[in-house]
C-alpha cells in the first residue's frame, strides 16, 4: 500500500511538470514555426524591417497555434482512449477526417479575415485553385504532423506509466514475499525454541528462566531488527550465540556444539535471517532425532566481502533424508532474490552426517529497488 501512496504523490508532483513541459513545448514550436515563417515571407516583404517580418511571422503562427492545438489534443484525449477502448477503427477514421475537416476550414477562414488584414495587413489575393492547391497540402501536412508528434509523445508517456506502475508493483510483491518467508522462519523458530522452554519446564529446570530471556531477546530481535534491509554480521553473529546457549541449556552435555568464526570485519552488511533458520534446521532435523552421539558444527568465515558458511549436524542412517523442513526451502528463495547470481547453496546427506555449504558474493546484494527486472 505504501508503494502505491508513493506513487499517488509523485503523481500530483508530476502535475506540475507536465504542465512546464506542454508549456514548454508549445512554445518552442511556436517560436520555430514562427522563425521558419519570417524566412516564408521575406519574398513578399523583403522591403519591411526585420522586425516587422518578425512580427508577421510569429503573429502568424501564433494566430493559428490554438488550431494546431486544439486538433492535437482531440487526437491525444478523444480518439487515442477510445482507441484504446477498442471503438470502430473506421468510425474513429471518420469521426477523425470530418474533425480535421472542420480544422481545415477554420484555417482557411483565418487567412482572409484575420491573417491578411491585421497580421500582412494586405488585401486577400485572388489567386487561382492551382496556386492554392499546394498551400492547401502544406497546410494539411501542418496540421497532421503536429498531431502525429503529439501522438507520440502521448503513447510514449503511457508506455513509460505502465512500465512504473509495473515496476511498484513488482517491487511491492517482491517485499511482500521477503516479508512472508521471513514470517515464515519467526513462527518457526518460535516453535521449535516453546518446544525446548516446554520440555524444561516438565522437568521443572532451574534453566527455564534464563531460556525466557534468552528467547525473549531472541525474539525483540526479529521484531525489531529484522525490518531493516540489513543487518551487520556482529548483530547476526549475536542472534546465533544466542540461540546456541538456548540449545545447550537444552542438551547439557548430550550434545556438542561448535561455532568457529573468522570475521574480518563485523560491520560488514548482511540480509537478515539468513544463516540462524540454518544452524536452526540442524537442531530440528538432525541431533534432535538423532540417539546417539550427537554434534553441530559451525564454521563462519568472511573475508573481502565473501561469506562461508558450513553447518554440519549428525543424523541416524536410518533416518529420513528429507529433513529441510521450512528453514532451507525459505532461505535459498531469499538468497535468491537478495543475491543473485552471487551465492551458492549445497546440501550433503551422508549415512551419518548432513551438512549445509553455503557461499555469498556480499557484493551482490540487489536490495528490493534492484530485484525488479529478475521479478517481472
Amino acid at each position: 500500500m505504501e508503494l502505491f501512496l508513493r506513487y499517488l504523490k509523485s503523481d500530483q508532483e508530476c502535475m506540475t511538470k507536465r504542465l512546464l513541459l506542454h508549456i514548454g513545448f508549445w512554445l518552442l514550436y511556436w517560436l520555430l514555426n514562427g522563425y521558419v515563417e519570417v524566412f516564408l515571407s521575406n519574398s513578399s516583404f523583403v522591403d519591411l524591417p526585420f522586425w516587422q517580418r518578425l512580427w508577421k511571422g510569429f503573429g502568424t503562427r501564433l494566430t493559428i497555434l490554438p488550431l494546431e492545438m486544439g486538433f492535437a489534443y482531440y487526437s491525444m484525449y478523444v480518439i487515442l482512449p477510445r482507441y484504446f477502448q477498442g471503438r470502430s477503427y473506421w468510425k474513429l477514421m471518420v469521426e477523425f477526417g470530418i474533425v480535421f475537416t472542420v480544422v481545415f476550414a477554420l484555417y482557411r477562414l483565418l487567412i482572409p479575415h484575420i491573417i491578411y488584414p491585421y497580421i500582412y495587413l494586405l488585401p486577400y489575393p485572388a489567386n487561382t485553385f492551382d496556386v492554392w492547391l499546394p498551400r492547401y497540402i502544406y497546410t494539411a501536412i501542418r496540421f497532421v504532423s503536429v498531431a502525429g508528434m503529439a501522438l507520440t509523445i502521448k503513447l510514449l508517456r503511457i508506455r513509460f506509466q505502465q512500465l512504473e506502475k509495473e515496476k511498484l508493483l513488482t517491487e511491492e510483491k517482491l517485499q511482500n514475499e521477503l516479508r512472508f518467508l521471513r514470517s515464515q522462519t519467526n513462527p518457526h523458530f518460535l516453535f521449535n525454541t516453546l518446544n525446548n522452554v516446554y520440555a524444561l519446564a516438565r522437568k521443572k529446570s532451574d534453566q527455564t528462566a534464563p531460556v525466557i530471556m534468552k528467547l525473549s531477546k531472541l525474539l525483540r530481535f526479529m521484531l525489531y531488527e529484522c525490518n531493516q534491509e540489513r543487518i551487520t554480521v556482529e548483530q547476526e553473529i549475536q542472534v546465533i550465540e544466542d540461540y546456541l546457549e538456548l540449545e545447550k541449556l537444552r542438551y547439557n552435555n548430550r550434545l556438542e556444539i561448535s561455532f568457529e568464526r573468522d570475521v574480518d570485519d563485523p560491520s560488514t552488511l548482511i540480509a537478515p535471517l539468513l544463516i540462524l533458520p540454518l544452524i536452526e534446521n540442524a537442531f530440528k532435523h538432525g541431533t534432535s532425532e538423532t540417539r546417539f552421539e550427537t554434534f553441530v558444527r559451525i564454521k563462519l568465515q568472511i573475508a573481502d566481502r565473501q561469506l562461508r558458511l558450513k553447518v554440519e549436524n549428525s543424523k541416524d542412517e536410518e533416518q529420513n533424508d528429507a529433513v529441510e523442513g521450512i528453514g532451507l526451502p525459505s532461505v535459498n528463495r531469499q538468497l535468491a532474490l537478495l543475491y543473485p547470481n552471487g551465492y551458492q547453496l549445497d546440501i550433503q546427506r551422508d549415512k551419518e552426517i548432513f551438512a549445509v555449504d553455503l557461499s555469498i558474493n556480499l557484493n551482490s546484494y540487489a536490495g528490493t529497488h534492484q530485484m525488479l527486472d529478475r521479478g517481472r
